[in-house]
């Protein structure tokens, strides 16, 4: 199946306006019947002008359907966890990779037998699935919560697998991004996993517990000989959570935290809610779309949804916004579509 981005995605990417609030920078998505678009860690993907958008859940996963990356239409079941499979609640971030035209489907559930969080793979040969259930879990012998899969193959064909390790690390709890080389064959890790980047930076130390710290929801990238990777940092569900970029030249490392990061997180000097919280609270968990040269692209994320009137709330809308690539960093455009 040949995959290409629709010419109207990259028409919209190069043509953006400066200069425009933070809340009209950040747009928030809307179903085929006028409702906004409320799901949380939201993943998109494209096969032939068609974009696709899955997410968090239980018991498995629906997805939308969209031309223009703003109206979505729901669409149905994408894939549901069979009967008898263990693993079947706190079904989070969904991801869709692509290969040789098979579909990886990567998420993380909790599996009662281990007593913990793990990511488990299913396939299919279609970008609408039906999905089946491969591997629950696809990553052995962890001894840690796991979340937050995603797959990418570098341009000689090696996969690799990013996530995020969730638990106690002894002096605090948290999450810690971790990276290795997984199998030609995709059915495990070939390499152990090693840690992403020791910095923290000051703009993540803002956890509901002092010194705790996580960083999560990794998705990698390359552009002109250099890797990226947007995630996200501090808890979704209070009120400091964002996106920071890392870059690095090779899949493995070693990786560096941006010194202009975060490149989007709550707006507290911004524009305020009827409840006085800001209007764009706790963006992050993205998925991207990119334009042919892999200069710039669209950015599908979750934030607070406008009726939040208190912190802590696991009530969030997917939100869209422009980012571009230039002399090696990653932007957020202000602009609107």
């Amino acid at each position: 199946m040949k995959h290409r981005l629709s010419y109207l995605v990259m028409a919209l990417v190069a043509m953006f306006v400066s200069g425009l609030s933070a809340a009209e920078n950040t747009e928030m998505l809307h179903t085929t019947d006028g409702a906004l678009l409320c799901v949380a860690d939201p993943f998109v993907y494209e096969a032939d002008g068609v974009y696709y958008l899955t997410a968090s859940a239980n018991e498995g996963f629906d997805y939308y359907t969209s031309r223009d990356l703003r109206t979505w239409e729901a669409k149905g079941v994408l894939f549901r966890v069979p009967d008898g499979e263990p693993v079947r609640t706190m079904l989070w971030a969904s991801e869709v990779a692509v290969r040789d035209g098979m579909y990886y489907l990567t998420y993380s559930g909790w599996d009662p037998r281990r007593q913990r969080l793990v990511i488990c793979l299913a396939t299919a040969q279609s970008p609408d699935g039906p999905f089946t259930l491969q591997k629950s879990p696809w990553i052995e012998h962890l001894q840690r919560n796991v979340i937050d899969a995603n797959i990418f193959w570098d341009n000689d064909g090696t996969p690799y697998i990013y996530l995020s390790e969730n638990g106690n690390f002894g002096d605090y709890s948290g999450g810690e991004l971790r990276v290795a080389r997984l199998k030609s064959d995709m059915s495990g890790l070939e390499t152990d996993l090693q840690r992403v980047c020791d910095e923290r930076q000051p703009w993540e130390l803002h956890m509901k517990t002092p010194g705790d710290y996580c960083n999560e929801a990794p998705e990698v990238f390359s552009s002109r000989g250099t890797y990226f990777m947007v995630y996200s940092a501090n808890e979704t569900h209070n009120g400091h959570y964002g996106m920071g970029v890392m870059t690095a030249s090779s899949p493995l490392g070693p990786w560096k935290k941006a010194d202009y990061n975060p490149i989007m997180q709550t707006l507290y000097e911004g524009e305020k809610t009827e409840w006085g919280l800001p209007v764009v609270s706790s963006p992050g968990h993205c998925g991207l779309v990119f334009n042919r040269r892999h200069t710039g692209g669209v950015m599908v994320y979750h934030r607070h949804a406008p009726w939040v009137n208190a912190y802590p709330s696991e009530e969030r809308v997917t939100c869209i916004s422009r980012f571009k690539i230039r002399h090696g960093k990653f932007f957020i455009i202000e602009s609107t579509f």
